[in-house]
């Protein structure tokens, strides 16, 4: 029999439900994982190369960003557990960060700054000169990592580079729903002509 305390009394809350997977919440992928640590090496070094080729080839770095993101994607279509952590966007964010970052890096910040002594002769100064320039570049990423998204460097500012990284990375996202969307709404459209082609074709004698 209930009371008027019983009454009173608040109900218990009830449990959340448990989100999908059992595990709490996705996790963001890291950076020092054994799968996303393998490939970002390796971009890293094809990056570096490939920007310190162009640049002593043809005098220009490339944005090699785009390259990283269809790595990551190419392998997040493959159908083995290995590959699944390259599904996140995150971690194709990753993968095109650090190809992109290896090759300004290796070819504006080191292979640049030494070659002025060397063309002005002064061979000895090579060693220091890129000694000097490796600290710089390694100071120069903290400062970026500490002073991104402050008045100095607002996140909100166009980058064009990373823009269209991230507008890559978010067609390749959603890119199996939209193709399919597209190819069901095209195709009454490419069979209509087909079907009238053989109606004339049947009419004439």
């Amino acid at each position: 029999m209930s009371t008027a305390a019983d009454a009173a009394r608040p109900a218990p809350a009830e449990e959340a439900p448990a989100p999908p997977g059992g595990s709490g919440a996705r996790r963001h992928p890291r950076a020092l994982a054994p799968g996303n640590l393998i490939l970002t090496v390796v971009l890293s070094v094809f990056g570096a190369v490939v920007g310190v080729q162009l640049l002593a080839t043809l005098g220009v770095t490339p944005s090699t960003s785009l390259i990283g993101a269809l790595a990551a994607m190419t392998l997040a279509r493959v159908p083995l557990v290995a590959f699944r952590g390259f599904r996140s966007v995150h971690a194709q964010n990753l993968a095109q960060t650090s190809i992109s970052s290896a090759t300004f890096g290796a070819a504006n910040s080191l292979f640049l700054p030494i070659g002025i002594p060397f063309l002005f002769g002064l061979h000895h100064m090579v060693v220091p000169m890129l000694i000097g320039v490796a600290a710089a570049m390694l100071v120069d990423a903290w400062l970026l990592y500490r002073m991104y998204d402050t008045p100095a460097f607002p996140a909100t500012a166009p980058w064009p580079p990373g823009l269209a990284a991230a507008e890559a990375i978010k067609a390749g996202d959603e890119g199996g729903r939209r193709a399919g969307s597209s190819a069901s709404a095209w195709s009454p459209a490419w069979r209509a002509p087909r079907s009238r082609c053989r109606c004339r074709r049947s009419a004439s004698p």
